[in-house]
């Protein structure tokens, strides 16, 4: 008997043999065998990568933790590393957040999410010495007169083009998929944010305080009149002076000191606009909807100390336009002297890595010509770090927590 009869036959005195489907030619087992061992080899793999997301989806990982550093207050500051209360605010760089209240994930094979927001995370935030964070804050899709924070998915691949996030510019985000495992109410948030930033605990509580919000997604006045209302109510008493309201800043910042500051929060925000909807209903450009919210939003205005865009250059950049911090010129502060400088000498900038991917690492968007180092050279007073990576080796997350920088104390001059 031949082996391939042997193998192929029923057992002597038995009827056991190999099914009839095993041959599905007739005449080459040794291929029908071949070919049903390579689909078994298929179908576990493609149980084991199931099995995989599953669980990455259904698991929340452990929340990751900040290198904890302990932070002196600025008015503690020796005379040697020029601190000065009177300096003028504009001339210092903040240890800034991005990623506000996300607990990150990083290297989950198979997940479709990029972390987990929590009050906690604010808290961590904030004690490990961040005293400026970007909180990215939507509509929520449940009730779209509620803000939230969370992220969501950046319109970067080519199987969106014809879905529904169609018409939306690349590098917008749509607010129909969410990236974090959850969403939390805005006014928890910053809740917790003037809780952790202003308690007597905190030997930083007299520091200056400065909450950067993303407005992203079709927004109302009403809405906006919302998140005025929270920020009114959650920072109470630690408000700056009346008239740096209604985009006061933007007119102060050429000559406030930093004594201004100290112990109140700074409010930025920035309304996302975006050509392919109505930021608000029948507006689509930047200075049409900043007008809009200034004039009409009225709890909202009283709120803002700085409005990104408003009255002219826009104060919020991606990683990738970084260098247009540089490039654009502005008059200076002197109206007696027409003279251009950089746009840091006379507001406020901020820098923010990417929040709409599942890659949260700081050194993948800081890399090359825009390293963390080199954004910093912009003059931008605040440039995002994502304080959980845990990626190994961060030279970004070394930088930030290098002695020498916000390693002590959660301010440095600009240029240092």
């Amino acid at each position: 008997m031949g082996i391939t009869e042997l193998l192929f036959s029923a057992w002597p005195n038995t009827d056991i043999a190999w099914p009839a489907f095993i041959s599905t030619t007739g005449s080459s087992p040794w291929l029908d065998v071949a070919f049903h061992i390579a689909m078994i080899v298929i179908s576990v793999i493609i149980l084991s990568i199931s099995v995989t997301a599953l669980a990455n989806t259904a698991n929340t990982p452990s929340n990751p933790k900040i290198n904890q550093t302990t932070r002196q207050p600025f008015s503690n500051a020796p005379a040697d590393l020029s601190f000065n209360t009177s300096d003028l605010m504009i001339n210092y760089q903040v240890a800034t957040a991005n990623f506000g209240g996300i607990y990150t994930e990083q290297n989950r094979t198979y997940s479709g999410y990029n972390g987990t927001v929590s009050t906690d995370a604010v808290h961590d935030q904030i004690n490990a010495g961040a005293r400026a964070i970007i909180f990215d804050v939507w509509p929520d899709p449940a009730n779209m007169t509620q803000p939230i924070v969370a992220t969501m998915e950046q319109n970067s691949g080519w199987w969106l083009s014809n879905g529904l996030t169609n018409g939306v510019t690349p590098g917008g985000y749509s607010n129909w998929k969410m990236l974090t495992r959850n969403s939390v109410d805005l006014k928890s948030m910053l809740s917790e944010a003037a809780s952790s930033a202003f308690s007597q605990g905190n030997p930083q509580y007299t520091d200056p305080f400065f909450v950067i919000l993303n407005l992203h997604g079709a927004m109302t006045i009403p809405y906006l009149n919302t998140v005025g209302t929270i920020l009114e109510k959650t920072f109470s008493g630690k408000h700056m002076p009346a008239e740096y309201a209604k985009n006061g800043g933007a007119g102060l910042l050429c000559s406030a000191p930093v004594s201004a500051f100290q112990g109140r929060t700074f409010v930025i925000a920035n309304i996302v606009v975006d050509p392919a909807f109505q930021s608000l209903p029948g507006l689509k450009t930047l200075q049409d909807v900043n007008v809009t919210a200034m004039n009409s939003a009225a709890q909202f205005a009283e709120q803002v100390n700085l409005l990104s865009g408003s009255p002219s250059s826009p104060n919020v950049y991606s990683v990738s336009n970084a260098s247009a911090i540089t490039s654009t010129k502005v008059p200076g502060c002197n109206p007696s002297t027409p003279i251009q400088v950089p746009l840091p000498q006379t507001t406020f900038c901020v820098i923010q890595p990417t929040i709409g991917l599942l890659d949260t690492a700081n050194d993948t968007q800081y890399t090359g010509s825009t390293n963390y180092g080199t954004c910093r050279q912009t003059g931008a007073q605040f440039v995002g770090v994502n304080m959980f990576d845990q990626s190994s080796g961060s030279k970004t997350l070394g930088d930030f927590f290098d002695a020498n920088l916000f390693g002590a104390y959660s301010f440095q001059r600009v240029g240092i």
